[in-house]
């Protein structure tokens, strides 16, 4: 009898254990804490900023659809000027979070720089893809939650290196050659958190 209440007690001390620090607990919505890399905000001002800044975005690459180098600089220069109002402290995230946006905003705007005082439209277009590049990956740092973006991939620009672009389409326009291989290209990337 002592015995079978020696292994009783054993065993309630084991189920406790068990239960008590090894199983994970469910926590209780007041404990569930947010996500330090994820944006919580509903901030309006801000997604309407980044929107912005994304359609100027978009000006440019259809500039560079049309090959036409003045048009390129001028929406080059007006998209820098958007981007560099973005105020990444206006939404509520983890300050790494906040920290890598600046960072990432802060090399495209050096490129836009770049892009415009580079005399050949080829150069040019190889800034625009620097631009493209980093872009997706501040619109996943702050996880974008607007339309939804497509990455194109050209195999054939730069001579056979390829090179990526962004657009609110799926359909391809490719801005590396403009008309004499327009729909050169394909979707291979996407994003949308909402």
């Amino acid at each position: 009898m002592k015995k079978i209440s020696l292994l009783l007690l054993l065993l309630a001390v084991v189920v406790f254990v068990v239960f008590k620090f090894i199983l994970p607990k469910n926590p209780s919505p007041a404990e569930e804490k947010a996500d330090p890399y994820s944006i919580q905000s509903n901030d309006t001002g801000f997604r309407l900023d980044f929107n912005n800044q994304f359609i100027a975005y978009l000006q440019m690459k259809e500039a560079f659809i049309k090959s036409d180098t003045a048009l390129i600089n001028r929406t080059a220069h007006q998209y820098d000027s958007i981007l560099l109002k973005l105020d990444f402290d206006a939404i509520e995230a983890a300050e790494p979070i906040k920290m890598q946006a600046d960072v990432l905003a802060g090399t495209i705007s050096r490129e836009l720089e770049a892009l415009q005082l580079e005399p050949l439209l080829e150069d040019k277009r190889r800034s625009f893809q620097m631009v493209s590049d980093v872009l997706f990956d501040l619109m996943r740092t702050i996880r974008y939650t607007g339309s939804k973006i497509y990455k194109h991939y050209c195999p054939m620009a730069f001579n056979n290196n390829g090179a990526y672009w962004l657009s609110n389409s799926s359909n391809v326009v490719n801005p590396y050659f403009g008309e004499p291989m327009l729909h050169c290209g394909e979707v291979i990337d996407s994003l949308n958190l909402q």
